[in-house]
């Protein structure tokens, strides 16, 4: 539950979206669409890399696991 949570919300919080008075100074309308664009690019890409970050830690617990269980076994 709290892995969901950090994926949706954790983010928007690293990469806010841009607002509309950070972009007053750009007077190209596709010019801000880039910009906006842009982020939300950077906010999937962070989303993303925190699931393999993730997968990484899950995998070698298991392993980790999977060996311990060997061993004990063995003894």
């Amino acid at each position: 539950m709290g892995i969901t949570l950090g994926l949706a919300f954790l983010p928007r919080l690293v990469y806010p979206p841009l607002t509309n008075e950070q972009l007053q100074g750009v007077g190209d309308a596709l010019l801000r669409l880039q910009f906006k664009g842009a982020r939300s690019a950077l906010e999937i890409e962070f989303c993303w890399q925190m699931i393999t970050i993730i997968g990484m830690f899950l995998g070698t617990g298991a392993v980790g696991f999977w060996m311990w269980s060997k061993k004990r076994d063995l003894a």
